[in-house]
């Protein structure tokens, strides 16, 4: 175990951005708490056998010496767009490892991967993996998915692929491969899928490719391949080649659509068919629903579909559709695109999903039954919709929930999404929206969740933003945004959560915040200035971020009243005077980090016995006298400049041992 912790601490050291590792309660990575307790470790029998994480910076050898792992999930998403470096060459050594999953990555496929061989699913796509696919890869004969889309691989199939008898899905595509199809893929009668498409493969389809006869789908598109189909495949009864054709011959005709309901029906099928017809297919979905879209399926059986009271109610986009609109690995916009078509379906009440692209068409604006409209990226099913975000939804009266979050939508807010009276949730985080925040968002009295944090919006708060009298979440950090906070924000008494940091207000704390509830306040990397108001000792605080202003004056001792306080980021400041004694009444507190003010007078002793403390941060002050003996005692210096701490509370020497 003491193995295992030490690897994955060095992993943890080397990130730049953590959030992954230190969230809150047991996601968070520090020394204080239980190994298994980290966030995405799993710890069975004393080993670590998983590790699963939504975001990491950089690669580690490191990662090869937890020799028990089975599972290693490595996930990046696409608002993190930068490369975390190479696969290691050692992760070949983890031979007890059953799936593994890494996104980000660069360079080439190590062959000592081929040493796996209780590998179960490879999954390195999406990334800009290049050099030639290893023939190493064909010593994992357990292997049941292997997946190597959308990278920059090149050069010839190897056919030693061939030796995967028990592979059944096996994705190529979105690579420069290229060479002929090696006939030897036929031994792989397990396949249900076997997608090449857009490489540079070219020759005829090898005739052994006829005993794959579990093969649902061949996707052969956007190549060279040339010649007649071997008449072998015409025995595999569910074949479909793409580009995916339907043919459909007015499917909304078909008896087992028309005769669910009502002409109205008939006309929602219209839409869908449009809708359909208007994408640039690999292929419809990825599982064993992929053919439902079509005559022979009622429309309440399509996949994504709900019917109510014979109208369409409900569309629903996901990862299992498989739509590319231009190249992948040139970072293009791809997904399902949304059409005109859309908004001829007047019953709809919900629309929502991944993995969509383009611009969203003003057409959206005739949806006046909606109330659910999300699209969104999020783990494995990214969105890539791009361009303003259409004035016309304002008219979407009946709309709850409104949220285009982590995609790449330009332009301003419009101000008639304050026509949205019945709006709860707002999230509009992480685009490129760039303007004023509309006074007009003061309207949504009824909204919960406003986000509109990282984008590249500008000017000051609007006050009218104190009308929302019901909000609980406000999310505006990562803006440009200026001026002071508004004395109105006092106006939200259910506010739990207000994160305004990485923006360029200025003026004072108002002290008026003391009359919320706020649990999660972040005021960070701004230009605030003046005293921190004692007033916010009165706060049911979990975590107090005030780092990286011009804030001045004493630390008020009323802060030790924050008894419920984990976190507590005052560095990059201009305060002055004693640290107060008061502090080391903050029992639940595990950060501390006060350097870089002008702090004066010995450290309070009490700080040593604060039971949870992991990480103490003091310098580039004007502290005098000695670091008490009881708090080195504890203390694994990390970094000298800033009298910074890691704090472990057993007699040991370091985190692991």
């Amino acid at each position: 175990m003491v193995a295992d912790c030490e690897a994955l601490w060095d992993f943890y050291r080397i990130q730049d951005d953590k959030s992954a590792f230190n969230g809150a309660g047991t996601e968070a990575w520090n020394p204080a708490t239980s190994l298994a307790d980290w966030g995405g470790v799993t710890v069975t029998a004393g080993r670590v056998t998983e590790l699963d994480l939504w975001t990491y910076d950089k690669t580690a050898d490191s990662l090869a010496d937890l020799t028990a792992l089975k599972r290693l999930s490595l996930s990046k998403p696409a608002e993190y767009s930068g490369l975390t470096g190479q696969v290691p060459a050692r992760l070949g050594n983890l031979t007890s490892l059953e799936v593994l999953v890494m996104l980000g990555v660069e360079g080439p496929i190590p062959p000592e991967l081929g040493n796996l061989t209780n590998l179960r699913e490879l999954h390195l796509p999406y990334s800009r993996l290049s050099g030639p696919i290893p023939p190493e890869l064909g010593n994992l004969t357990n292997l049941q998915e292997l997946r190597l889309v959308g990278n920059e691989l090149s050069e010839p199939i190897p056919p030693e692929l061939g030796n995967l008898t028990n592979l059944q899905h096996l994705d190529l595509s979105h690579n420069r491969l290229s060479g002929r199809l090696p006939p030897e893929l036929g031994n792989l009668t397990n396949l249900t899928i076997l997608n090449v498409g857009s490489n540079d493969l070219f020759g005829a389809i090898p005739i052994e490719f006829g005993n794959l006869t579990s093969l649902e789908l061949l996707d052969l598109d956007n190549n060279r391949v040339s010649g007649p189909v071997p008449p072998e495949l015409s025995h595999v009864e569910s074949l479909r080649f793409a580009p995916y054709d339907r043919f459909w011959n007015s499917p909304c005709a078909s008896p087992t659509v028309a005769e669910q309901a009502l002409e109205a029906l008939v006309a929602d099928c219209e839409a869908l068919a449009s809708f359909f017809m208007s994408q640039t297919f690999r292929q419809p979905t990825r599982d064993e629903s992929w053919d439902t879209w079509g005559p022979n399926n009622p429309l309440d059986a399509w996949h994504g579909v709900v019917v109510s009271d014979g109208r369409v109610t409900e569309l629903t986009i996901d990862n299992h559709w498989d739509v590319y609109e231009w190249d992948v690995y040139e970072g293009d916009i791809w997904g399902v695109q949304l059409s005109p078509e859309i908004g001829n379906l007047t019953a709809l009440e919900r629309l929502s999903g991944c993995n969509v692209g383009g611009s969203l068409p003003a057409e959206l604006g005739n949806l006046t039954n909606l109330k659910r409209l999300e699209i969104v990226r999020y783990h494995m099913c990214g969105s890539d919709l791009t361009g303003p975000i259409p004035a016309e939804l304002g008219n979407l009266t009946n709309l709850e929930t409104l949220a285009f979050s982590i995609t790449f939508l330009t332009g301003p807010i419009p101000a008639e999404l304050g026509n949205l009276t019945n709006l709860k949730h707002l999230h509009l985080g992480a685009n490129e929206l760039s303007g004023p925040i509309p006074p007009a968002l003061g309207n949504l009295t009824n909204l919960r969740t406003l986000s509109l944090c990282h984008n590249n919006l500008t000017g000051p708060i609007p006050p009218e933003l104190g009308n929302l009298t019901n909000l609980r979440w406000l999310r505006m950090q990562g803006n440009n945004l200026t001026g002071p906070i508004p004395d109105a924000l006092a106006n939200l008494t259910d506010l739990e959560l207000l994160y305004l940091q990485q923006n360029n207000l200025a003026g004072r704390i108002p002290p008026h915040l003391r009359e919320l509830p706020l649990g999660h306040l972040d005021l960070s990397d701004n230009d605030l200035a003046g005293p921190i108001p004692a007033e916010m000792g009165s706060l049911p605080l979990g975590i107090l971020r005030l780092n990286g202003n011009e804030l001045s004056g004493p630390i008020p001792p009323e802060l030790g009243s924050l008894v419920n306080l984990t976190l507590l980021q005052l560095h990059d400041n201009r305060l002055s005077g004693p640290i107060p004694h008061e502090l080391a009444n903050l029992t639940d507190l595990w950060a501390l980090q006060l350097h870089n003010n002008d702090l004066s007078g010995p450290p309070p002793a009490g700080l040593a016995d604060i039971p949870n403390l992991v990480v103490l941060s003091l310098g580039s002050n004007e502290l005098l006298g000695p670091i008490r003996d009881e708090l080195l005692d504890f203390a694994q210096e990390v970094d000298p400049g800033l009298l910074m701490f890691l704090l472990d509370r057993s007699p040991r020497a370091g985190p692991c041992e």
